[in-house]
């Protein structure tokens, strides 16, 4: 399979993995172009694409560092992502860091690592939260693990006040007594044919079908169904931008939101692909790309909606 030189997006971090995997799969291609004679391939070029010691050797551990931040973005990108995933994922890559490190490569410096690590440290401080280790310590996948003392302290304090928030009655602490069942696996947490259900059940919807009864689990439940990024929502503007066109202006607020819905769920249930037609304009003197990304039933499905406003 071949595989096309890319150039990354100003707007996408994912990209520049991109770049780097195409760069490293046309190695043997772009070593062969350089030895070309009749190619006029500059000097340096030849010599950094010909570089078995330090050039590619660098372009593979860069990758190793990049391709986990790359991976981790997506993860968090995604409709079913929760809170608690953030804190995963920059424990992992704190931990992918500490091994590269331990091994001793010589083409990235000392102080090169000790900057790669102060960066992900400051991103780390800037996207976690208190609300973050409370989820991460509620959900049933990783109850905690990893946390520091102070972490925890700052998860039980958002706990507490989400009872108050809630108005779950709390006066002899039951809620952070029944925390402690949970993180140890007693009392009504301790059968293990309800934990295997963490493997096949979303974390919110274990907490409100095995545990619904616990008085933690209003807590727990709300908390990780919150989303860690913006993306599902933009994802929904979306497709509300699609329907509230200006053909549909006249439709009110609940048959735009229906639509949406309808628009929605054809999606999740079936792939539809996008058709572009690509077309030149004369007057404007440019190229028009016209986007018809609706499949029959969803048609069929918007115009019923219509017709019932009409």
């Amino acid at each position: 399979m071949s595989i096309s030189l890319k150039l990354p997006l100003n707007t996408r971090f994912g990209f520049v993995v991109i770049l780097l995997e195409s760069l490293e799969a046309n190695k043997e291609a772009l070593q062969a172009a350089v030895l070309k004679k009749d190619l006029n391939v500059a000097k340096m070029i030849r010599t950094r694409v010909l570089d078995e010691e330090v050039f590619w050797p660098r372009i593979q551990t860069v990758l190793k560092i990049l391709k986990p931040i790359a991976n981790g973005i997506t993860q968090l990108e995604r409709d079913n992502a929760t809170l608690s995933d953030a804190v995963k994922i920059f424990h992992n890559l704190n931990e992918i860091i500490d091994q590269l490190i331990d091994k001793n490569d010589e083409l990235i410096t000392l102080t090169d690592w000790e900057t790669i690590q102060k960066a992900i440290n400051k991103r780390s401080e800037a996207c976690l939260k208190p609300i973050h280790f409370a989820t991460y310590l509620l959900d049933p996948r990783y109850q905690g693990k990893s946390l520091t003392n102070a972490q925890l302290i700052y998860a039980y304090e958002i706990i507490e006040k989400l009872a108050g928030y809630l108005k779950i009655e709390n006066d002899n602490r039951e809620v952070l007594n029944n925390l402690g069942d949970f993180r140890e696996h007693t009392g009504f947490f301790s059968y293990d044919i309800l934990w295997r259900t963490t493997k096949t059940h979303k974390p919110c919807y274990w907490w409100k079908g095995m545990y619904g009864s616990e008085i933690i689990s209003p807590i727990a439940s709300r908390l990780l169904q919150l989303p860690p990024t913006s993306c599902a929502c933009e994802r929904n503007w979306s497709e509300h931008g699609n329907v509230h066109c200006l053909k549909r202006n006249r439709l009110k607020h609940e048959k735009v939101m229906k639509l949406v819905a309808v628009r929605h769920s054809l999606r999740t249930s079936k792939p539809v692909y996008n058709k572009f037609t690509v077309s030149y304009d004369k007057n404007a003197n440019s190229t028009v790309i016209n986007d018809n990304c609706t499949s029959d039933d969803e048609s069929h499905s918007a115009q019923e909606l219509e017709n019932d406003e009409d």
